[in-house]
């Protein structure tokens, strides 16, 4: 159909995802991760390449009044406006991360309140509802981005537990948390 790919990429905190993702030349990323920071200032051969990429920082200064998710779903919604009328000037969309882009949906969600939580507390614990609304969120930003037609990256960590290799100095296995349930 000659529809533009989607690609994720997941792995470990330090593994490189934020450096190699940067480098796409007229991408925009919604930085979730404050990981340009650090792939911004990387010294090697690629970093001329990262000063191309446009990014803005989505981060919850104040958790106890989140805007994070809000802020990036107004800036995807402008998106798919400037994407309507031919004028996106983006060949990519980059999310990084997905992680965090759910920590910051769940801080949204909670904020709204709820049966259980009528006072919008963030820091809630999260009801069976909360849980259907998350999904919600996250699925409508996801939703917007894939409405574009254009190459969609999406960084996802992976969560894992490094347990030292018994016998071997230095070694880790590393193993995920998912897989042992």
């Amino acid at each position: 159909r000659n529809y533009p790919p989607s690609i994720l990429l997941y792995g470990i905190a330090g593994a490189g995802k934020t450096a190699l993702v940067s480098q796409l030349s007229g991408a925009y990323l919604f930085d979730f991760d404050r990981g340009m920071r650090t792939a911004a200032t990387l010294k090697d051969k690629f970093f001329s390449a990262r000063q191309l990429i446009e990014f803005d920082e989505y981060i919850d200064e104040n958790p106890a009044a989140p805007r994070a998710y809000q802020d990036a779903l107004k800036k995807l919604n402008s998106f798919v406006d400037l994407a309507s009328k031919k004028q996106l000037p983006f060949d990519a969309i980059v999310i990084d991360s997905l992680t965090s882009l759910c920590k910051y949906s769940q801080l949204h969600v909670q904020s709204l309140g709820g049966k259980n939580n009528p006072m919008g507390d963030p820091f809630a614990r999260m009801e069976i509802q909360n849980y259907g609304s998350l999904i919600h969120v996250v699925e409508k930003f996801l939703t917007l981005l894939r409405g574009l037609s254009i190459l969609t990256v999406v960084v996802a960590h992976v969560d894992v537990e490094e347990d030292a290799v018994p016998g071997k100095i230095g070694e880790f296995r590393i193993t995920s948390k998912f897989a042992k349930s």
